[in-house]
């Protein structure tokens, strides 16, 4: 079952910065759906209650769009190798355009 949080404790970001992949998902209002994994060391875990990822792009930028459309998203972390487990972030994102680099990156 799952467990509601309300902050990110030291355990869960332990996990987190350990995965490999993890998934973004995005809506229109109208329901049009995108679901992108990301990889690559871009997810950051700012503080108790933030998270940055880097959108890379890949077949396009679909995941760009919509959150311009629809500023709800959840990410997703899921144990692929040991230990199992899985985190979900519901969210309210926004965009950054490149060179608004945050120092979360540094």
């Amino acid at each position: 079952m799952a467990q509601r949080y309300s902050e990110i404790c030291d355990e869960h970001k332990g996990f987190i910065q350990e995965q490999k992949i993890f998934f973004v998902g995005t809506a229109t209002a109208d329901g049009r759906v995108n679901v992108s994994p990301k990889w690559m060391d871009s997810l950051r875990v700012v503080d108790k209650n933030r998270v940055l990822w880097l959108n890379l792009t890949g077949s396009g930028n679909e995941t760009s769009a919509l959150l311009c459309c629809s500023p709800y998203g959840d990410q997703f972390s899921g144990g692929i190798s040991s230990p199992a487990g899985s985190v979900r972030f519901e969210s309210r994102s926004a965009p950054s355009q490149a060179g608004c680099r945050s120092p979360a990156w540094s």
